[in-house]
């Protein structure tokens, strides 16, 4: 994640679509939105602290189908109780044997 402090235009402060506590990233007010549901108040994703380590972030429905194919991630289940949009994504950490 420290290398989403390097990007000029996203902003990292406590997110505004979790109520666990998770980093939010912003794009900055800044930069002009093509698509503006393609995020909540400019949180285009936010990520989990350990041990949960998920990254849920707003995707093209294309590389959504692809990620949950190749079973790097899921579709959020508040998306399907439209509490949030389609779009949004739960990218799930790798699990690594030591």
């Amino acid at each position: 994640m420290r290398w989403a402090y390097t990007i000029s235009f996203v902003e990292i402060k406590p997110s505004i679509i979790s109520k666990s506590g998770a980093q939010g990233l912003f794009l900055s007010e800044k930069i002009k939105l093509i698509n503006p549901h393609a995020v909540i108040e400019k949180e285009f994703c936010h990520i989990h602290h350990y041990p949960d380590g998920s990254l849920h972030l707003f995707l093209p429905m294309t590389d959504i189908k692809e990620i949950v194919l190749k079973g790097w991630g899921e579709f959020h289940p508040l998306a399907f109780l439209k509490e949030i949009p389609s779009n949004f994504i739960m990218l799930l950490q790798p699990a690594f044997a030591l």
